[in-house]
């Protein structure tokens, strides 16, 4: 016989995943398909490779560090530190910083509108390494309630029609008018559309484990300008 101990999953531990799994089935409903099935499946059911994957790898971010990060952010606001990544990795080294936690808390002072002007010069400076700060989405960003997945379909005058993929709280009606001026970049109302009609596409919900999954229904929304009196339905 081995003499190796088997360690056990705790009772902590398997309330941490049965409620996480509940957690992202809510997340999956709410937002799509973030989380595959087979983690939330595994954390439901107490199986410690999924458990031992899902369970957090480090010990978080300290107030210490982030201070540090913050003490970098100042002094590249005064000018006393460079922006160019081999400085700021330097920089970061000595202080004992990941760049990931760097990164971490500058996404997290953009969201408290902090420093944001010396982040902007971080992303902006040679070498590149803090480039997409301000274009890497937040998870949470459009987690605000159950929403319905549907796809616009915009008459904008082009040879083909521009498809937009959002998110609403519900289907509009045909006759309802939306204003997608902001999306465009256009003064408000320049963009107004009016719904002309309404279809939907039948999708297959991949399930492995059923012999019959449901379908799914994408609706189309067809909008055509309502402000020129050239694009009529």
């Amino acid at each position: 016989m081995s003499s190796e101990k088997v360690q056990k999953i705790s009772k902590e531990e398997l309330r941490y995943a049965r409620t996480l799994s509940d957690i992202l089935h809510l997340h999956r409903w709410a937002g799509g398909d973030q989380v595959d099935l087979a983690t939330i499946f595994g954390l439901a059911n107490g199986i410690e490779s999924v458990i031992r994957q899902s369970l957090p790898d480090t010990d978080g971010i300290s107030s210490e560090t982030q201070r540090k990060i913050e003490d970098v952010l100042d002094d590249v606001d005064s000018g006393k530190q460079s922006t160019d990544a081999p400085s700021l990795k330097r920089r970061f080294y000595r202080e004992g910083i990941s760049d990931s936690d760097a990164r971490i808390i500058m996404r997290l002072c953009i969201l408290q509108s902090r420093f944001t002007d010396a982040i902007k010069k971080i992303s902006e400076g040679p070498g590149g390494t803090f480039s997409t700060i301000f274009y890497e989405k937040t998870k949470t960003s459009d987690w605000d309630g159950a929403k319905i997945y549907m796809e616009l379909v915009v008459e904008t005058g082009k040879d083909r029609p521009e498809i937009i993929a959002t998110f609403a709280p519900s289907l509009p009606r045909v006759g309802e008018t939306i204003d997608l001026s902001d999306l465009f970049d256009k003064k408000a109302g320049e963009m107004r559309m009016e719904v002309v009609g309404i279809g939907y596409d039948a999708y297959r919900m991949k399930d492995p484990l059923d012999k019959h999954p449901m379908a799914q229904l994408i609706p189309h929304v067809f909008l055509v300008s309502c402000v020129s009196k050239d694009n009529q339905y």
